[in-house]
């Protein structure tokens, strides 16, 4: 039987082309994910609910190409129809290949980068060793060889329908569009069965999956603990929405004059705090206070460092600065007379952070120099000299080094740590083969930031000084499955170590109870002479005199305001995630997060959920002096 032009024959070629794109991508996809999730080898079940999903989210992005397909036949020629399915296909398996690359080389997905795609530094945090000629050339690859492939697929299809009677294409044609159809469906059905923090955790990797789990229905006592956390979210969003209130200007009246000098260290890990990788801080530290869980208050430098200056959570960072509030404490200790200082190698126009870094809250100076671990030299050079004895007002100097930046800098004969890698080249590491040469790496880059440390506290007079030493947020070195930071809120990601030293500051003290940087600002305020009750409008609590914080809040960067928000309440023992979405009025309570900043397969007890609404309330309860009531409750 003759077959007319425009028959089903191109369609069938132009949907099967597609799907055999995105079949073949699920299998590498699905690689991926059983070793992210740490499937073991006896959960088979939980295997196959998470190969359905995977192959239910490629088969929805089908469909949605298909219903465009069958659109253009209608009018188009087959040529015109087999060319836009090509051309269809190279953008969805594209996209697809190029997310699955960049997870394999840094555990992210690409929507963690494309906010900062057209950032003026947007590519600095991948070294100067950064070439993505070789991963380029091996995605290309890729893609030729997965669209040859699926070309024979969709060829030999065709083939087969054409070879048979009439009824054969609409047979083809319903069992493309029901294979279509059936698999998000049973990924519906494989979400509904599978552990919910398994099925939460790849909605958070793969945000087009929320589409195939709205049928998964979570427990009474989670229900009802989400319920309080939405309602208690939306009872707050008035005031959350409105322009921040300024807080009051703490006072120092007739307090200690002495100098204070905040060294953050980018990128400083808790555990570089030792005697073999930092060994003069390690030493120094026993000289006053060191924090053993304290955190940065976030994964990302604009939003640590907010809340070091601010001396709050850095959830309303952008509305802040919009507001033009100065940061606490430098306005303090300016009407105090201090002058104040900035000196780093680093552009600081990074999403507005020279806005509470630059002037007039300070005076600026970017260094120079040939590399970041000569340029942080001469900026511990320059600090010195502010610092130097004489007849001068009292200073306050942030010294933010650069050198352990990801590239992790520090000259060729400062690497004690072997072996190491040479710079690293972010498109090519491997997470197996790399991990010890990158580990030794960034150890030689936190040894010469140590070595540095010592140069200046050498020129530093302690009994007039306040010192602390800190890092802007911590990284991960494929500890948490990812490579550098502002991508989970893990405990390498967030944790940071943090030394006080200064007149009075008791020696030997240790403080093993979570911390933040929210608490810093207080913390020197009380030591410079600012009376309790001009401190009751500032957030977190005195470090040396303050009680135990029961958490602390830490809040995911991101680059822009507006959307959604993911925060954790860090206990001693665990954390917990939420999800806040200002813009629909909708908060989630996600569970328990282990160190990797990966939600826990386990069952939350209605004591941890009452304690995390209590917590959450406690939190929003800070951004105004007005409490919000009434508290909920998760009965």
């Amino acid at each position: 039987m003759d077959r007319p032009t425009g028959g089903s024959s191109p369609l069938v070629f132009a949907v099967a082309l597609p799907l055999g794109a995105a079949s073949i991508h699920a299998f590498g996809e699905f690689a991926y994910f059983r070793r992210w999730l740490e499937l073991g080898s006896d959960e088979t079940a939980l295997r196959a609910a998470v190969a359905v999903l995977l192959l239910g989210r490629s088969c929805l992005a089908v469909g949605v190409l298909a219903v465009g397909f069958v659109a253009v036949s209608r009018v188009a020629s087959d040529r015109t129809v087999r060319l836009a399915s090509v051309i269809g296909t190279l953008g969805l398996f594209g996209s697809l290949l190029a997310d699955l690359e960049i997870r394999r080389r840094t555990g992210n997905p690409i929507s963690i980068y494309l906010p900062f795609l057209f950032e003026a530094e947007t590519f600095v945090w991948a070294g100067t060793a950064f070439d993505p000629a070789s991963a380029i050339l091996r995605f290309l690859g890729q893609l030729l060889g997965g669209l040859v492939g699926a070309s024979f697929f969709a060829w030999g299809f065709e083939r087969w329908v054409e070879g048979g009677p009439t009824r054969r294409e609409r047979l083809a044609v319903a069992l493309l569009a029901g294979f279509l159809i059936a698999v998000p469906v049973l990924a519906m059905g494989a979400a509904g069965s599978a552990p919910a923090p398994l099925v939460a955790e790849l909605r958070d990797q793969l945000p087009s999956l929320r589409r195939l789990t709205f049928l998964s229905t979570p427990d009474a006592g989670a229900a009802a603990s989400r319920s309080a956390i939405a309602a208690r979210y939306r009872a707050a969003l008035p005031l959350l929405s409105a322009a921040p209130e300024w807080a009051s200007v703490p006072a120092i009246d007739g307090g200690r004059e002495a100098d204070v000098l905040l060294v953050v260290v980018e990128s400083l890990r808790a555990d570089a705090l030792d005697a073999e990788t930092m060994p003069f801080l390690f030493g120094w530290s026993d000289r006053g206070l060191s924090l053993r869980r304290h955190s940065s208050t976030s994964n990302a430098s604009h939003y640590g460092l907010f809340a070091l200056l601010y001396g709050r959570s850095p959830l309303r960072y952008f509305e802040t600065l919009e507001s033009g509030e100065p940061p606490t404490l430098v306005e303090t200790l300016g009407r105090s007379g201090f002058s104040r200082h900035v000196l780093t190698c680093a552009a600081l126009d990074w999403h507005g952070m020279d806005r509470f870094m630059g002037p007039p809250h300070f005076e600026l100076e970017r260094l120079r120099g040939p590399d970041l671990a000569t340029c942080d030299q001469r900026v511990v050079e320059r600090t010195a000299a502010l610092l130097a004895p004489g007849n001068r007002p009292p200073r306050l100097v942030l010294a933010f080094l650069m050198s352990t930046h990801f590239g992790f800098h520090h000259p060729e004969d400062a690497a004690p740590f072997q072996p190491a890698l040479g710079s690293p080249n972010a498109s090519t590491l491997d997470p197996d083969r790399d991990y010890e040469g990158l580990h030794n790496r960034y150890r030689n880059s936190a040894h010469y930031v140590d070595a540095l440390l010592r140069s200046l506290v050498e020129r530093v007079d302690p009994a007039r000084t306040f010192l602390v030493v800190t890092g802007d947020h911590g990284e991960a070195l494929y500890d948490d499955g990812t490579l550098a930071h502002a991508s989970r809120l893990s405990d390498v990601q967030t944790r940071v170590p943090f030394v006080l030293t200064g007149p009075d500051v008791e020696a030997g003290r240790v403080r093993d109870t979570p911390t933040d940087h929210a608490d810093v600002a207080r913390t020197l305020l009380a030591r410079l002479g600012a009376s309790a009750s001009s401190l009751e409008g500032l957030g977190g609590v005195d470090l040396v005199d303050g009680p135990d914080r029961e958490f602390v809040p830490v809040v995911h960067g991101k680059a822009r305001r507006g959307g959604e928000d993911r925060l954790a309440l860090v206990t001693r023992d665990a954390r917990y995630s939420l999800l806040l979405d200002g813009e629909r009025g909708f908060a989630r309570f996600g569970g328990v997060l282990g160190a990797a900043g990966r939600l826990e397969r386990r069952t939350v007890s209605d004591a941890e959920r009452g304690q995390v609404v209590r917590f959450f309330d406690d939190y929003l309860s800070t951004f105004s002096s007005r409490a919000i009531r009434p508290r909920m409750s998760i009965e």
